[in-house]
């Protein structure tokens, strides 16, 4: 790439769909279906499962889980679904995973971006912004599913898909408690930078629910989410420590929803370049 760097592990990618006979494969659209989900958490265990199947759906899993991790955010959400089934392998695994391999087939050459900063424009701030949101109680489940994505300049360096651990009652709830993990993570990156000895401007946390955005001001509580818990108030905290700030977005404009649940086609193939993904 011209005047930046690229993290690209099409070849790796290519290895995956010959090892598992997928190199051509019909492309798929999404790396879920976008149907209504089967209920994970409530399928029935397998009685006396093959250990060759859960092997090899270990193993599967694995090699996902190395894309998802180093330069394909977009299928974040999807290996986090597939991870909650490889230790209760049946039908729907195997769907999912025929699924995730054929999208890869047909987005084998998308790789992480990232622009180079030029010498003069070193000295300034480094812009520091992510997204994060959260899909409560998804169909047929109780736990909802925190996603976030988090920016340097543009370019995504941390991402993250998975079930929130506790139960919540409400969607604000749900994306109160993403928040709050997002803060965490962005006050961790936050420290290194200082530690390395550059400088940053104010980060933003882009929300698109409106509850979230008062309930972290400085109004006062709501009575129906006083029962949150007090770690989920760190992200207020933070605010009012001025280590954060809350910029309000449309839900269309919601980058972080490919990291929490099965996004159209359409949505995910305009989001991929927000991304940073782009063909090598």
């Amino acid at each position: 790439m011209d005047g930046g760097y690229t993290v690209d592990q099409s070849a790796y990618t290519r290895h995956i769909l010959e090892h598992h006979g997928f190199a051509n494969a019909t492309p798929a659209d999404t790396p879920l279906s976008v149907l209504p989900p089967h209920p994970i958490e409530n399928e029935p265990p397998v009685d006396h499962p093959d250990p060759a199947l859960v092997s090899g759906a270990r193993q599967f899993v694995g090699e996902m889980n190395q894309l998802a991790t180093w330069s394909r955010p977009d299928i974040a959400f999807g290996v986090n679904t597939l991870a909650r089934q490889q230790t209760n392998p049946n039908q729907h695994l195997i769907a999912d995973s025929k699924r995730m391999l054929r999208y890869l087939s047909g987005t084998t050459d998308l790789c992480l971006s990232y622009q180079h900063v030029a010498h003069a424009e070193s000295s300034r701030p480094i812009r520091i912004e992510g997204y994060a949101d959260a899909s409560h109680a998804p169909e047929r489940e109780r736990n909802s599913q925190t996603g976030y994505i988090l920016f340097l300049d543009g370019c995504p360096i941390l991402w993250s898909s998975k079930r929130q651990p506790t139960i919540s009652l409400s969607a604000a709830e749900a994306e109160t408690i993403a928040a709050s993990e997002f803060t965490r993570q962005l006050i961790g990156i936050t420290h290194f930078l200082r530690e390395l000895g550059l400088t940053y401007s104010m980060p933003t946390l882009h929300e698109d629910n409106t509850t979230v955005l008062s309930f972290t001001s400085t109004q006062p509580m709501k009575s129906r989410l006083r029962h949150v818990e007090i770690r989920h108030l760190y992200v207020k905290e933070r605010m009012l420590a001025g280590d954060l700030r809350l910029q309000q977005i449309a839900s269309s404009d919601q980058i972080a929803e490919c990291s929490h649940q099965t996004t159209c086609p359409y949505s995910l193939r305009s989001i991929a370049p927000a991304l940073s993904l782009n063909p090598t």
